[in-house]
C-alpha cells in the first residue's frame, strides 16, 4: 500500500483488533486466508453480528451447513437486503426463520433441502430476485405470487410441478425465469413465453 495521512495500518489479528477498537466504519472488506481459506473464527455469524458497520448488505454461507439457531441469529439483520445461503442445506423451518428480513431483494436458496412449505413462508415485499435451483421445491411456486416485486426466478434442475408453474404469469415485474432440467413440457412453456419477454425464459432447447 502507498504510504499516506489518510491510511492507518494495523498489524494485528483482525477479531482482537475490531473487538477492541470502537470506531465505525463504512465498509469491512473480510480478504484475510490461511493457507486456502478464511480462518474459521472469521467466518462465523457471531463475529458477523459483531462487526461495527451498518448496512451489511450481503451475508454468504460459503456453502456451509447452517447450525441450529443460525437462522435466527441472521433475521436480526433487518436491514439485509441480500442473502446468500447457496449450497448450505437450509430446511424449511431455517427459511421459516428469516421472515423478519422485510428488506431482502435478493435471495440464494440454491441446493437448498427447504422444498413446498419453506415457500409457504416467503413473505418479502421488495424481493426482486430468488434462486431456488437444485432445491426442494414441487407444488410451491403458487406461493411466489405474494412477492410482487419479483424479477428473476431460478428453478434449474427441480421437481417443479407443470401445474402450478402457470400460477407465476400473476407476477408482474417477472420477466426471468430458469427452468432448466426440470421437464417443463412444450405446453406450460408457450404458456409462460406469452407473459415474458423474448429471451427471458431460459429451458434447454
Amino acid at each position: 500500500l502507498p504510504r499516506s495521512p489518510r491510511i492507518d495500518i494495523e498489524v494485528e489479528d483482525a477479531r482482537r483488533f475490531l473487538a477492541r477498537d470502537d470506531r465505525r466504519w463504512d465498509l469491512i472488506a473480510i480478504d484475510t486466508f490461511y493457507s486456502d481459506s478464511i480462518p474459521f473464527h472469521l467466518t462465523t455469524l457471531e463475529f458477523l453480528d459483531s462487526l461495527p458497520v451498518e448496512p451489511f448488505v450481503r451475508i454468504g454461507s460459503g456453502g456451509s451447513p447452517l447450525r441450529d439457531g443460525d437462522a435466527q441469529r441472521l433475521a436480526r439483520f433487518a436491514w439485509l437486503s441480500e442473502l446468500d445461503l447457496d449450497g448450505s442445506a437450509v430446511a424449511d423451518h431455517d427459511v421459516a426463520a428469516l421472515r423478519p428480513l422485510v428488506n431482502l431483494a435478493e435471495l440464494r436458496l440454491g441446493g437448498a433441502r427447504a422444498g413446498d412449505d419453506a415457500m409457504s413462508t416467503l413473505d418479502f415485499p421488495l424481493l426482486r430476485r430468488l434462486d431456488l435451483d437444485h432445491s426442494g421445491v414441487e407444488h410451491g411456486v403458487t406461493y411466489l405470487t405474494r412477492l410482487p416485486k419479483l424479477e428473476m426466478l431460478d428453478l434449474a434442475a427441480t421437481s417443479v410441478s407443470e401445474a402450478s408453474i402457470g400460477a407465476l404469469a400473476e407476477l408482474p415485474l417477472l420477466h426471468w425465469i430458469a427452468l432448466a432440467y426440470c421437464g417443463i413440457g412444450p405446453t406450460t412453456l408457450a404458456s409462460l413465453e406469452e407473459v415474458t419477454p423474448d429471451d427471458a425464459l431460459r429451458h434447454p432447447t
